[in-house]
């Protein structure tokens, strides 16, 4: 997408926001789809923070294995990385990933990411019945998330209908174990 054309929208929308009192507390990016493929994101982040509002972003983390994208990213005030998985046999059950994307790449590619940005980092996790919700694979999750020094650490259930018949949220005594 064209920035200024994003930047004329946003202008447009604060305006908007202003005249009815409302109160902004990021400018988010999280379009109809993952925004680490817009080739101008760092330079977006960028003109977006001329408005004097926090600029977030919402990744799914696929292209963090990315130092370009890791790069454009540093550039942003509050950033949400997706973590449903750490080992393969379940992203793959979870996220049902093209074969041209890998496991350990983005998990480094996080690290690497959570190394290097000094702004809020928070992680996303939706946990699903039967699928990433037993203790071990907690255990796993926890354990590389922890490594990154989040934030938060936000923990979801599927709760609009999914894609697939078998997907059921997890229990809420398994929120409570993967809270703790």
């Amino acid at each position: 997408y064209d920035p200024d054309d994003i930047i004329m929208q946003t202008n447009e929308k604060i305006k908007q926001t202003k005249e009815k009192n409302e109160h902004i507390d990021y400018l988010t990016l999280v379009p109809d789809g993952e925004p680490t493929l817009d080739k101008n994101l760092g330079e977006l982040i960028i003109k977006l923070k001329e408005f004097d509002y926090p600029v977030a972003v919402i990744t799914n983390s696929t292209l963090l294995s990315s130092e370009e994208v890791r790069n454009e990213l540093l550039f942003a005030d509050w950033v949400s990385v997706k973590i449903d998985a750490v080992t393969e046999k379940t992203w793959k059950k979870i996220d049902r990933p093209p074969g041209s994307l890998n496991l350990t790449e983005i998990l480094d590619g996080i690290q690497e990411f959570s190394n290097e940005f000094t702004s809020t980092l928070c992680t996303e996790t939706m946990l699903i019945e039967d699928i990433n919700d037993d203790a071990n694979e907690l255990e796993k999750l926890s354990s590389f998330i922890a490594r990154l020094s989040p934030k938060t650490s936000y923990l979801s259930i599927p709760i609009r209908p999914p894609a697939e018949f078998w997907v059921k949220p997890a229990s809420e005594k398994t929120l409570a174990l993967a809270y703790q």
